[in-house]
């Protein structure tokens, strides 16, 4: 029986599913099977590119009707015989030692349910080519260099930890980590990590690659996304409480991100009674920028007051995982 099962979700790219094969059958690591969902029904590309491969390792299942990223990658949490599981997304692609040095974390922390390694950032330009754009998404370490995280980590409020494919975990209780099917796509890793058991590991060493694509399977639109941290704020906060130094973090992250954000805080602050202290770190500017955005978008109070009612099954899955995560990391404090 192979010792790691490999899910590869696809959706007509014709382009991109190749390299990330591949990836895929060059690692040093070959004690694998291969899970190959092809989202796209009548699409027969994916199942003539893996009997071009000829490798018995890579199954195909062509999905009946389409099931969109949320459907397809709550797949990857059934019941399976393997040790581990791992999620290798068509545009994204694995260095060849990414598996074995993967393993060689798990061994080494037998306690550890996920893994996660480092990425590198590549830019798809207009004629089709890729540039390396010389980042990571962490800071990158020597190969060996890994950082345990423990919840409540200040960004786990509305940010993820993880990256999806370039993760590993342990087969334990994987049927409780599908998330419910009324999600955004982008969020995904946002309510997937509130079920995840802790510590989580991050290998600092870049042994996967993000493909910054010029067109993505997520959704193009901006329709509940200020309702999805809304959730995930008032999720966390309702177990946190009045603990500054999360309150703080979490407020010292949003600010520094690229894309203005802070408005969702402002929001949580506002409508749910255990986000209270959120408002008491606002600035001036932080003000100023969600009285703009307000009037930007003039619905937007009533459709957070209504989010709890408009997705039930989240806000009680997120309910339920921050619940239990808090009490788990009020019996560590304990001893």
């Amino acid at each position: 029986m192979p010792r790691c099962r490999i899910y590869l979700f696809t959706y007509n790219r014709h382009d991109l599913l190749p390299r990330a094969l591949n990836s895929l059958i060059n690692q040093t690591f070959d004690d694998w099977t291969c899970e190959l969902h092809n989202d796209m029904p009548c699409d027969d590309f994916p199942e003539t590119c893996v009997q071009r491969l000829g490798d018995a390792r890579i199954k195909v299942v062509n999905h009946p009707e389409n099931l969109g990223m949320v459907g397809s990658f709550n797949l990857a949490f059934g019941p399976c015989t393997e040790d581990f599981v791992s999620i290798l997304e068509d545009d994204n692609w694995w260095e060849p030692d990414f598996l074995e040095k993967m393993l060689q974390v798990m061994n080494r922390n037998p306690g550890v349910q996920v893994a996660w390694a480092n990425m590198r950032l590549h830019q798809e330009l207009e004629d089709g080519s890729w540039k390396n754009l010389q980042r990571t998404i962490w800071p990158a370490g020597q190969p060996s260099s890994t950082t345990d995280f423990n919840f409540p980590v200040a960004r786990q409020a509305c940010i993820p930890l993880h990256s999806n494919g370039a993760m590993l975990i342990r087969n334990i209780d994987l049927q409780r980590l599908q998330t419910p099917g009324k999600l955004r796509a982008d969020f995904v890793e946002h309510v997937r990590e509130r079920a995840f058991r802790q510590p989580l590991v991050l290998v600092h060493e870049p042994l996967a690659n993000f493909a910054v694509t010029r067109r993505s399977a997520r959704p193009g639109n901006t329709d509940g996304i200020a309702e999805h941290y809304f959730l995930l704020l008032c999720s966390f906060f309702s177990y946190a409480g009045k603990d500054r130094q999360l309150v703080c973090g979490i407020w010292e992250k949003i600010r520094q991100s690229p894309v203005m954000a802070t408005h969702n805080l402002i929001y949580a602050g506002i409508f749910d009674k255990h986000c209270r202290s959120l408002l008491k770190e606002a600035g001036i500017n932080d003000w100023l920028f969600f009285i703009a955005f307000q009037v930007r978008h003039p619905s937007m109070l009533v459709k957070i007051r209504r989010s709890k009612k408009k997705y039930p099954e989240l806000w009680e899955y997120l309910n339920l995982r921050t619940a239990e995560q808090f009490t788990v990391h009020a019996k560590k404090k304990t001893f």
